[in-house]
């Protein structure tokens, strides 16, 4: 069966919410934050057919759309106007289509096996979901989105509706570039390793990065922001938790009054968007030579390294 509805989504399989009976929880929990973020009203649960579901390639899309396509330009002759309004229109909704399906059967599979909470999923925040995720194609940013909505599931209020609508516009190149900042920080902020000139940037992250991801949003905008530590006592430790298990201590070596350590500081939305992205294998180089400069800019600070966790 099949159902359009105002938000403009085409769904499948409705089923009564009887039917949902023996349903593990996440899964369960998954159908109705769909149904809520779709509009459905009364006991019809909207469920997309967790067995059938499946990825759809872009190969496989194309031969649908063209199907679409033949189609609709079978009653060209006919009513020539009509024929192009409704392939464009169904060809509209089969994108929706496969980007939801994309999304949600990447989220079922993240919930298997997972506890989630008994606080439901804000019905606001449902409808903007939903709303964001039919128009959003992009492979990367389709697992990011199903990547929140299982945190989400599981722990409602996770994400903020501002981190939703700003995914929506974000670029591949935006993220890409965030996730040379994202991976380097340590409870929301990055450690901000001077070089000679402010122009130089840090590290391997130029002046002119540092000012973009302050424009799109990820980073706040003082690039003069310290972190503070007073009355050190020698041997005071200093964990430094990064991202992928790149966990280190250092300890100061030396009794001091105070110190400043500079940082970058990441927005809100960007604290959330850089929960979500995990460290890949190859860039496990890049924490070494970070690292190692950082070893180098602690002893300026008395810091001494100690080990890594």
């Amino acid at each position: 069966m099949e159902k359009r509805l105002d938000a403009g989504v085409v769904c499948i399989n409705v089923m009564d919410i009887k039917n949902l009976t023996g349903l593990e929880k996440p899964l369960e929990k998954l159908i109705e934050v769909v149904s809520e973020g779709l509009g459905v009203v009364a006991n019809d649960f909207f469920k997309f057919d967790t067995k059938k579901i499946k990825r759809i390639g872009e190969v496989e899309a194309e031969v649908e759309k063209n199907k679409i396509v033949k189609k609709a330009e079978g009653y060209s002759k006919a009513i020539e106007i009509f024929s192009r309004a409704e392939k464009r229109f169904a060809l509209e909704q089969y994108n929706k289509q496969i980007n939801l399906e994309n999304i949600i059967v990447g989220t079922k599979e993240r919930l298997e096996g997972q506890t989630v909470s008994d606080q439901p999923v804000d019905k606001d925040w449902a409808f903007r979901f939903m709303n964001i995720a039919q128009d959003v194609s992009r492979e990367d940013m389709q697992e990011i989105l199903s990547k929140i909505l299982t945190e989400e599931i599981k722990q409602p209020n996770t994400f903020s509706l501002r981190t939703l609508d700003f995914i929506k516009n974000l670029s591949k190149n935006d993220l890409l570039l965030f996730r040379k900042f994202a991976i380097l920080t340590s409870q929301g902020s990055i450690i901000h390793i001077t070089k000679d000139s402010a122009n130089d940037g840090f590290y391997n992250i130029s002046y002119s990065e540092i000012m973009g991801m302050i424009e799109t949003g990820f980073i706040q905008s003082s690039i003069n922001t310290v972190l503070k530590l007073k009355d050190i006592e020698v041997d005071r430790i200093y964990p430094l938790i990064l991202k992928g298990g790149n966990n280190y201590i250092f300890k100061f070596i030396e009794k001091q009054e105070n110190i400043s350590i500079p940082i970058l500081q990441l927005t809100i939305i960007g604290r959330e968007i850089a929960s979500l992205l995990e460290v890949e294998e190859s860039e496990n180089d890049i924490f070494l030579k970070y690292i190692e400069e950082l070893k180098v800019f602690f002893k300026t600070k008395k810091l001494e390294f100690v080990n890594k966790l």
